[in-house]
């Protein structure tokens, strides 16, 4: 009865009508008519639930489009070529100065053995990596899968490979020293 005076007298605040949890609010607005939010009253109840839903459950609901699909194909493809276009060249002049380096390697241990046996002539690979001269693990073909052509002179040693396009005497052989003439002519 207190209360009552309280409330009477303007003492208490009168609770207001509602939900009393802010997140029950939905179940607020489903126990009353469609009548009270006029004739948009099962649209706003729809947009209501929809804001409701996690994002993770509408997108997979959504799924992914074909669209979707063909646009990401597309950026893939792109940044593809262009690592590509960038790549390619760098790595064709990789290949060019692992052969000159290589070829450096065997006119060093071609000289060494002919220092160590006293001779002018050229050895085989074999013979290099068998008196261990070249280490047996060491790669004695050029890049592109081609044999080192090895030329002994009594003054020098040339060593040469056909390059890229596997052709003997053309423009793109390797030869060190890179002033001579690449073994067998050419």
């Amino acid at each position: 009865m207190q209360t009552l005076e309280r409330q009477v007298a303007g003492i208490e605040p009168q609770r207001p009508k509602g939900p009393k949890d802010p997140k029950d609010f939905l179940g607020f607005l489903k126990n009353k008519p469609f009548a009270s939010f006029g004739s948009f009253g099962p649209l706003r109840l729809t947009l209501i639930e929809q804001r409701r839903s996690s994002p993770l459950r509408r997108a997979v609901q959504r799924g992914v489009t074909l669209v979707e699909i063909l646009i990401v194909v597309a950026i893939i493809a792109m940044v593809a070529s262009g690592v590509a276009v960038f790549a390619l060249p760098k790595f064709k002049e990789a290949q060019k100065k692992t052969a000159e380096t290589g070829a450096r390697v065997i006119r060093s241990a071609i000289q060494d053995w002919q220092r160590v046996n006293n001779e002018s002539t050229c050895p085989t690979m074999s013979q290099l990596v068998q008196e261990k001269h070249i280490d047996s693990a060491a790669n004695t073909d050029d890049p592109w899968g081609e044999a080192y052509i090895l030329g002994c002179t009594d003054d020098d040693v040339v060593v040469a490979s056909k390059g890229p396009d596997k052709k003997k005497g053309t423009a793109d052989d390797v030869r060190v020293p890179k002033g001579m003439a690449g073994p067998g002519g050419g």
